[in-house]
């Protein structure tokens, strides 16, 4: 249950996939579901064969009838058949024998490093879920065939990266795509060496959303919204402008001081609840809603960052429309 895709994130790798599918990590079967609905067949296959009883049971419930349920792992059911697919997908768990979570590729199961020259014996697509915390760069270099990222997240928090490998010639332009599950998205091509200008602070001050963050491209993200940066590690952007399709959140600017002002903003504004950021500060969220005596929540923003001159700046304001 704690691996098993969300509807709406299933339903974002069933608008990748067609053809024939091979889930060849069935689980809960959520992912089968979603991405049946667009398959012309879609193979459920699963190693637990209570998992498997249970998904042939919702299958039955829901009528389904393009999906075929077997039960085994991935490598024995790959060395015995001769099928092909359009694609396969694979989400290997991250437990190990301990019950201990485990990031690397390498340490799933199945190890899906060794199994790479197997799976193109049966596909020219596969689509693989890690964990949202692996290294973006490493995965590339261990991968080596990988054409596209997806970066999922969902109510504010990355919950998925998907690798869509292809074999073929390794310097085939690779795509990064940021994306909001059933909302906003972005592309562009991977460490493309954009030039990352600085501004001081304007009108509006935008604080990019997970799935950017992750992507690690930050001079992009200040190229790709035209935007300019306030500072090399404060991954915070401002413009006179409003640009309603930035993936995260655009801030109306109503007051910005030194920090050191803040307990007289707070006074100023009335601020009784709001949303805090703090960026490259030593300080945490409780600490400043114990000291200034307020609460979190409601629609303002209350933004706490240090500028190019590591100078401590507070802002106040709320979300542009």
């Amino acid at each position: 249950m704690e691996q098993a895709s969300s509807e709406v994130t299933a339903a974002y790798k069933a608008g990748i996939i067609w053809g024939r599918v091979l889930d060849g990590s069935g689980g809960m079967g959520v992912d089968a579901l979603a991405m049946a609905a667009v398959a012309t067949e879609l193979t459920y296959l699963e190693r637990d064969a209570l998992l498997s009883e249970i998904f042939a049971w919702n299958v039955s419930v829901l009528t389904k009838n393009n999906i075929e349920i077997l039960t085994g792992d991935t490598e024995s059911f790959l060395r015995n058949s001769n099928k092909k697919y359009d694609w396969i997908f694979l989400d290997p768990a991250r437990r190990n024998m301990d019950k201990k979570r485990v990031v690397d590729m390498q340490d799933g199961s199945p190890d899906i490093l060794a199994l790479m020259p197997l799976l193109f014996k049966h596909t020219h697509h596969i689509l693989l879920k890690a964990a949202p915390m692996l290294d973006l760069h490493l995965a590339i270099k261990q991968l080596r065939y990988v054409r596209k990222i997806y970066i999922i997240q969902w109510k504010q928090e990355v919950r998925e990266l998907l690798f869509h490998i292809q074999p073929g010639e390794e310097k085939t332009p690779l795509t990064i795509h940021c994306a909001e599950a059933g909302g906003k998205e972005v592309l562009w091509p991977y460490m493309q060496d954009y030039e990352g200008g600085y501004g001081p602070l304007s009108a509006y001050l935008y604080l990019p959303a997970p799935a950017l963050l992750k992507s690690g491209n930050f001079n992009g993200i200040a190229h790709h919204y035209g935007l300019k940066k306030l500072a090399a590690m404060t991954h915070l952007y401002t413009a006179d402008f409003y640009n309603q399709n930035f993936l995260g959140h655009c801030v109306k600017i109503t007051e910005a001081a030194n920090f050191r002002e803040v307990k007289n903003l707070i006074k100023k504004h009335h601020i009784s609840k709001v949303n805090i950021v703090i960026k490259n500060i030593p300080i945490t969220n409780d600490q400043i809603v114990k000291k200034y005596k307020i609460s979190e929540g409601g629609k303002a923003f209350l933004i706490i960052y240090k500028d190019r001159e590591d100078k401590a700046k507070v802002v106040y304001g709320f979300p542009a429309e």
